[in-house]
C-alpha cells in the first residue's frame, strides 16, 4: 500500500513505528535473497520502493530511515549489481536522504571498512572490467549521488578510503560527469586536479612509476583538455583567462 498510495501512509506508518520494520525486512531479504528466488528478489524491490516513497519530501521519516548503519545498509543494497531495480531504488533513497543533509553526505564517504564502502561499491556498479563507465539508465540516481557528493562536500578527497585503481577510476567517473552535466569547473577541478596531482604523484624517485599513475595523468589530462576546449568553444572564454589552463600546464 505504501508503495502504491505513498502520501496517505507516509504519516500513518511513522505513528505506527512501521518505517523500521519495513527496513529490517528488507535486510533479512538481502541475506537469503539469490538470483533464482523470484519472490525474494520481488519482496526486496517492494520493500526499497516503499522506504523511498515513506522518506520523500519527509524529513521526519527520513530521521527514521537513517541512522548510523545506513551507509552499511546502502552498501548492502549495492551488492546486487545484477539487480538494476535495487540500484535505482538504493540510490534514489540514498539520494533523497542526502539533498539537503551534508553530515550525511560526509556519513557516506568517510567509512573505511570495505564492506561499507559506498563509493567503491558505486564505482563497482558504474564502471566495467575496463574502468569505463557503463551507460545504463539504471545508473541514473548513482550519477546524482556522485554529483551530490563532489559539489558539496569540499574535503571529499581527503577522506576517500579508495585504492590507486580505484582513484583512477573515480576521477574518470567524476569527468564523465562534469563533461555530461556540463558542471561548472571550480570547485570540481580544485579538488580533484589539485589533490589528485599531489597525492598520486609522490613516488620515490628511485622507483618505476606504477602503470597506474600514468594512466591516471593521461586520463587527467585527456579531461582536462576536452573540458578547457568546451569552455572555449560553448562559454566564448579566453583560453588565457581559463582557470584550467594554469592546471593543464602543470600536469603536461
Amino acid at each position: 500500500n505504501c508503495a502504491t498510495n505513498p502520501s496517505h501512509y507516509q504519516s500513518l506508518y511513522r505513528q505506527l513505528s512501521l518505517i523500521n520494520p519495513i527496513k529490517s525486512f528488507v535486510q533479512s531479504i538481502m541475506i537469503i535473497r539469490n538470483s533464482e528466488q523470484e519472490s525474494a528478489c520481488v519482496s526486496h524491490r517492494v520493500g526499497l520502493q516503499a522506504l523511498v516513497n515513506l522518506i520523500t519530501t519527509n524529513p521526519d521519516n527520513q530521521d527514521i530511515v537513517w541512522d548510523n548503519q545506513y551507509p552499511k545498509f546502502y552498501a548492502s543494497n549495492l551488492e546486487f549489481v545484477n539487480d538494476r531495480t535495487v540500484i535505482q531504488y538504493s540510490a534514489m533513497l540514498a539520494y533523497n536522504m542526502m539533498c539537503k543533509n551534508d553530515n550525511r553526505k560526509f556519513d557516506i564517504v568517510n567509512v573505511s571498512e570495505e564492506d561499507v564502502n559506498v563509493i567503491s561499491k558505486i564505482l563497482s556498479a558504474m564502471l566495467d572490467d575496463n574502468g569505463e563507465v557503463i551507460n545504463d539508465k539504471a545508473f541514473d540516481w548513482l550519477y546524482l549521488n556522485i554529483k551530490t557528493l563532489i559539489t558539496r562536500v569540499s574535503d571529499i578527497y581527503d577522506v576517500l578510503f579508495l585504492d590507486e585503481i580505484q582513484q583512477m577510476r573515480f576521477v574518470k567517473l567524476v569527468y564523465a560527469i562534469i563533461e555530461e552535466d556540463k558542471i561548472d569547473e571550480q570547485p570540481i577541478s580544485t579538488f580533484i586536479i589539485d589533490k589528485t596531482i599531489v597525492t598520486l604523484l609522490s613516488f620515490n624517485m628511485e622507483n618505476e612509476i606504477p602503470i597506474v599513475k600514468i594512466e591516471l595523468i593521461v586520463t587527467l589530462f585527456q579531461s582536462l583538455s576536452s573540458l578547457l576546449l568546451k569552455n572555449i568553444e560553448e562559454m566564448q572564454v579566453s583560453i588565457r583567462e581559463s582557470t584550467l589552463l594554469e592546471k593543464l600546464v602543470n600536469l603536461l
